[in-house]
């Protein structure tokens, strides 16, 4: 598997760098994990049209806003007559009915719920619904023996289940917004730490650990220190960073 990493901040973009998204190439298929804000100025057209399946983790505009933008340009590109997968949770009740009321020539919408598990060509896709403020998904991709697991949004009280989700993984990918003295912030309800991310990919067995979601203006070297002190094999990503699994 390919892993091209297009966007890892939050909750906006900047001059450098955009809102959440990762592509997933494995074999003819593409896996396109969220699409924030400003993502799709990353993506390759019209090539991203061959085979390109959305997943989108929750409604937030952060780990979203950008769906639009990709099928208009879909649509611009009627010689290429292609289609495109999306697969969303089915609320906010009025998010969803925006994403899903428009543009909807040549896209196929699917509902993600909790008990899901998808297959796209060779791959197998599972889900796990995390603690955030939203309906929210962590996404399990696993093909030829080889699993990455995307933890989207999640909060401190998720990490029991987030550890027995990426059990084993090659790959974790993990938001990590915050820093381990934000904890009773209130902000611990709604993001997780470094630290503890950290502390997810050890006692899961993960080979290696990503970090991404940070806040703009963060230090992320700030953010890699706390995770090593709970896990070594981490990296922090950044747009149009590669990874082979």
């Amino acid at each position: 598997m390919k892993l091209t990493v297009l966007g890892t901040e939050s909750p906006y973009y900047t001059k450098s760098r955009v809102c959440p998204c990762f592509l997933i190439e494995e074999d003819d298929q593409k896996i396109l994990l969220d699409c924030g804000f400003g993502s799709s100025r990353f993506l390759n057209y019209p090539q991203i049209f061959d085979n390109l399946n959305i997943i989108i983790s929750h409604l937030h505009y952060d780990h979203c806003a950008d769906l639009n933008a990709i099928q208009y340009a879909l649509l611009c590109l009627k010689k290429e007559n292609k289609e495109i997968n999306v697969y969303l949770p089915a609320s906010p009740e009025v998010d969803y009915d925006f994403y899903t009321s428009r543009l909807l020539e040549r896209t196929n919408f699917h509902i993600i719920t909790k008990n899901n598990t998808i297959n796209i060509g060779n791959i197998k896709i599972e889900f796990m619904q995390t603690f955030h403020l939203i309906e929210t998904y962590a996404i399990k991709i696993t093909s030829k023996n080889k699993t990455v697991v995307y933890t989207a949004d999640y909060n401190f009280d998720t990490e029991n289940k987030m550890t027995e989700f990426a059990k084993n993984a090659d790959l974790l990918i993990s938001e990590s917004t915050l820093l381990e003295n934000n904890h009773a912030s209130g902000l611990e309800k709604v993001h997780i730490s470094s630290f503890r991310t950290g502390r997810i990919a050890k006692n899961a067995g993960v080979k290696k650990l990503l970090l991404t979601h940070f806040s703009v203006g963060d230090n992320r070297q700030t953010h890699l220190l706390e995770a090593q002190k709970s896990f070594n094999n981490v990296e922090v990503v950044n747009e149009n960073d590669v990874f082979y699994i």
